[in-house]
């Protein structure tokens, strides 16, 4: 499929896996848009400076 994986990984500290592959893409695309009807978001989080950015 022309698809490659990687994998690095170290004992006790984790793995990263890097990975390509060829899609295929559509170059004559319509892009609709939407409205959404949002009424209320409650966003949580702990990190001060993340609540001063949102």
């Amino acid at each position: 499929m022309g698809s490659n994986l990687k994998l690095e990984s170290e004992l006790d500290k984790g793995s990263i896996f890097y990975f390509d592959i060829e899609v295929r893409y559509e170059q004559n695309l319509v892009q609709v848009e939407e409205e959404l009807n949002v009424g209320r978001v409650l966003i949580v989080d702990d990190n001060q400076n993340n609540r001063t950015i949102l």
